[in-house]
């Protein structure tokens, strides 16, 4: 999982992703955090601010570039777990 986190890094840093960096350092600069609400209008707020960074958002979170490295790491995950279980099973104890 480790990979995967870099390479969603190194593609954050992509020129073409500029409204994603745009919308990530808008979320962090507004300091909008629902857990830290104290009052109904701060919820507000807070939501206000997600739900207009949320298309960008996801729009490079479902990119087919994270996707496609998702499901490889998924797949390594399973074969790596497979061979451990048939190397445990050939050699008990």
């Amino acid at each position: 999982m480790q990979a995967l986190a870099v390479k969603r890094q190194k593609l954050l840093r992509d020129d073409k992703n500029e409204p994603t960096m745009q919308a990530l350092q808008d979320l962090s600069k507004a300091g909008k955090v629902l857990q830290t609400a104290t009052s109904i209008q701060e919820i507000e707020d807070a939501q206000q601010a997600r739900r207009q960074t949320r298309q960008p958002l996801q729009a490079f979170e479902s990119s087919s570039v994270l996707v496609k490295d998702r499901h490889t790491q998924r797949l390594r995950t399973e074969r790596a777990r497979h061979t451990l279980g048939a190397a445990e099973r050939r050699h008990p104890g």
